[in-house]
C-alpha cells in the first residue's frame, strides 16, 4: 500500500457492499453534526389567545407556534431517581455523573424538574442508546423515559397547596414569556418574568 491510498480503497468497497449512500449522512434534512448538536432551547413567539369562562381564565395556544419547542424536547428524557426522601442531588451534580457514566461526545445538559425528576437534554442520536441500558446514581435507580407533554403535569385529583399565586402544572414545550404574561395579566397585572425562569434554570 501507498500511504492511506489502500485504506481509502477499503473503506469505499466496504460502504459499497453494505449499501451505503452519501444521502444516509443527512438526517431530516440535516447533518450528523447538526444532529448531534445540543443546541438549546429556541427563541420563538408563542401565539397567544386569552379568554375569560365565569372565574376560569381560558389560554390558548396556537399548535403551529410550540412546535419548535415540540422539536427540542423531542429529544429529551425525563429522568426519577427512586426513593425521594433522601436528600437529592443537584442539577449539576446529575449532570456531571451523566457527562461520565454516559459518554456523550456532544455533552448532556440537565435541569430540575422539581422532586426527584430532571429532564436530560442529549443529542437525538444519543437517546436511544441511553435509554437501552438501566442506571443506578448513588445507589438510588433513575427511571428514563422519553419527554412527553403530559410530562411532570399535575394530576387530577392530585392534592395541592397554593402560595399566593403558583400555577402548576404547565406544560414544558408552554413555557414561553407570552403565556406568562397573559396568565399574569389575567390575576391582577402583569410584571416580569423572573430571569431565572426567562432562561428554564429551574423548570419546576
Amino acid at each position: 500500500m501507498c500511504g492511506n491510498a489502500g485504506w481509502v480503497d477499503i473503506s469505499r468497497k466496504f460502504w459499497a457492499f453494505s449499501g451505503w449512500k452519501r444521502a444516509d449522512l443527512l438526517i431530516d434534512g440535516r447533518s450528523y453534526k447538526d444532529v448531534a448538536n445540543i443546541g438549546g432551547w429556541p427563541v420563538n413567539t408563542m401565539v397567544v389567545e386569552k379568554g375569560r369562562k365565569s372565574r376560569v381564565c381560558e389560554v390558548e395556544v396556537r399548535a403551529n407556534s410550540t412546535q419548535a419547542n415540540m422539536r427540542f424536547l423531542g429529544r429529551c428524557l425525563v429522568g426519577r431517581l427512586e426513593d425521594g426522601s433522601m436528600a437529592l442531588p443537584t442539577s449539576m451534580e446529575v449532570q456531571r455523573w451523566a457527562q461520565n457514566m454516559w459518554k456523550v461526545t456532544a455533552g448532556v445538559q440537565v435541569q430540575e424538574l422539581g422532586g426527584a425528576s430532571f429532564l436530560f437534554t442529549l443529542p437525538s442520536v444519543e437517546v436511544q442508546r441511553v435509554l437501552r441500558v438501566r442506571w443506578s446514581l448513588g445507589g438510588r435507580k433513575l427511571g428514563l423515559e422519553w419527554w412527553l407533554p403530559v410530562g411532570c403535569c399535575v394530576k387530577q385529583g392530585s392534592d395541592i397547596s397554593e402560595v399566593w399565586v403558583r400555577i402548576l402544572g404547565l406544560p414544558l414545550h408552554l413555557w414561553d414569556c407570552a403565556i406568562f404574561r397573559e396568565i399574569g395579566e389575567f390575576y391582577g397585572g402583569f410584571s416580569r418574568v423572573n430571569e431565572e425562569t426567562s432562561q428554564r434554570l429551574h423548570l419546576h
